[in-house]
């Protein structure tokens, strides 16, 4: 009788620690929904671009690392909220296809950087992303957003580098925005740290200007 209450202490002992545990780890995912929640992302991010170049894979990299699994064309929107690094982002990946594309801009006005995804390896589909690139950079609600455009698929034959992105989405000619180019491999994960890097840079120049920004006296 004894041996039998010492297992079901023991078993509730075992069941208190795996508990406490799961608490802890509760407690930190809560702790970081509450960062979000109150200081907000410290950027927000905005993933255009034509179907199939890799606007999701791109994000799962971003937020996990990798892109073990391989995604679905994105049905309108998704938002995905992480932390990289120290970096909060908020980021909202959407579908390429055409009658997804009146949400870009909507989205676009509330993002810190609208990132341009590219598949570097279709040259048929050029002059439609760059086409389409310069319709929604038109809007006049997106002035002056900075605009970070990935050439992704480096790692297929017959890839542009960025010489040739920047002539074939004609990125010179933009201006009034900051614009930056780089080709990746989300599949590799070839040069994602070089973005995170910039992107970090970026969410610190935002954090300067803001504390350098004069308050209004009353």
């Amino acid at each position: 009788m004894q041996s039998s209450i010492r297992r079901v202490q023991t078993k509730r002992r075992e069941l208190t620690i795996q508990s406490s545990e799961s608490a802890t780890m509760g407690w930190k995912d809560f702790v970081e929904w509450w960062k979000c929640l109150v200081h907000g992302p410290e950027l927000d991010l905005a993933l255009i671009g034509l179907q199939n170049a890799g606007k999701t894979s791109f994000a799962r990299v971003l937020a996990r690392g990798d892109d073990a699994d391989a995604p679905r064309p994105t049905d309108g929107y998704e938002v995905n909220k992480f932390r990289r690094k120290k970096l909060r982002m908020r980021c909202v990946d959407m579908g390429g296809a055409r009658r997804f594309r009146p949400l870009w801009e909507r989205h676009c006005e509330d993002a810190h950087v609208i990132v341009w995804v590219v598949d570097s390896a279709d040259v048929d589909g050029a002059v439609e992303a760059k086409d389409a690139l310069r319709e929604t950079l038109g809007s006049t609600g997106l002035a002056g957003i900075p605009l970070l455009v990935l050439g992704n698929k480096s790692d297929l034959t017959g890839a542009r580098g960025i010489p040739e992105l920047v002539d074939a989405l004609g990125l010179k000619d933009i201006v009034g925005r900051e614009v930056r180019c780089f080709s990746i491999s989300c599949k590799l994960g070839s040069n994602v740290d070089s973005v995170l890097q910039w992107l970090t840079k970026h969410a610190q120049k935002r954090r300067r200007e803001r504390r350098e920004k004069p308050t209004s006296s009353t």
